[in-house]
């Protein structure tokens, strides 16, 4: 076999998983959408979400639940007749890892397979996520979008000049999180983070909460994205009595 056919049929395979592993994935997505209590259904999403456990709870980031007013909440569902619109409830926080956990209405929902160990993904990891980029600007669509673990590194970039430390940097905690090489938009906000090849959940994506303090010392955004790791979200599914 030639160095250039065995490079072209590697790159076949890789594909081939990704193809795979996203039908199995979408079941899983769904987005999240908050209502002022007394006002109509909102129109935009606030974010995506994904379902786990025992396919009634669905972790999101807090930020995308995050009010300051009395609020509902609701998990949409894309179908193939329509939408399915589910009530939800706040069951956990992690304001730390700005994650949060929903339990929803009626039955069960695919629950996806979350790395349920303290392990982290090497560097070079050939990973994807799926949401909802922009909200329902492109349409109630999950679309997938493929990237690389290019760093594991402090959700803290070190600040170039004491004159920029304040007490929100001093006082942000400092953890391990997943540098990416893939652009990210508001609605990716807690889409799944998954290896593309086995479509094992590895993280949770965040597009603000991270970047408000990695790339602080930033005129311009550089265009990656972060992704808080699984390990995090299992700890909080243990506070609230669930197992992956």
């Amino acid at each position: 076999m030639t160095r250039a056919f065995f490079t072209l049929a590697m790159v076949a395979l890789t594909g081939a998983g990704l193809v795979d592993v996203v039908p199995k994935i979408k079941p899983s997505v769904v987005g999240i959408t908050t209502v002022q209590t007394g006002r109509g259904l909102a129109a935009q999403l606030s974010g995506t979400g994904f379902v786990l456990a025992d396919g009634r709870h669905v972790v999101t980031n807090n930020h995308v639940v995050t009010s300051t007013v009395k609020t509902a909440y609701f998990v949409i569902v894309p179908t193939d007749i329509g939408v399915d619109r589910r009530a939800a409830r706040l069951v956990a926080s992690d304001t730390e890892h700005d994650l949060a956990l929903l339990e929803i209405d009626g039955t069960g929902l695919p629950a996806v397979r979350l790395r349920s160990d303290e392990s982290l993904a090497g560097e070079g990891s050939d990973v994807a996520i799926t949401g909802f980029p922009i909200g329902t600007a492109l349409g109630l669509v999950r679309a997938t979008q493929r990237g690389t673990i290019s760093a594991v590194t402090a959700n803290v970039s070190a600040e170039p000049h004491s004159s920029s430390l304040d007490a929100a940097f001093l006082m942000t905690p400092r953890y391990q999180v997943y540098q990416l090489d893939m652009v990210a938009y508001p609605g990716n906000s807690g889409s799944p983070l998954y290896l593309a090849e086995t479509g094992e959940v590895i993280g949770i994506l965040n597009s603000g909460f991270v970047k408000s303090t990695k790339e602080r010392v930033l005129s311009d955004p550089s265009g990656i994205s972060f992704a808080i790791p699984a390990t995090h979200i299992v700890a909080l599914l243990g506070r609230a009595g669930l197992r992956p």
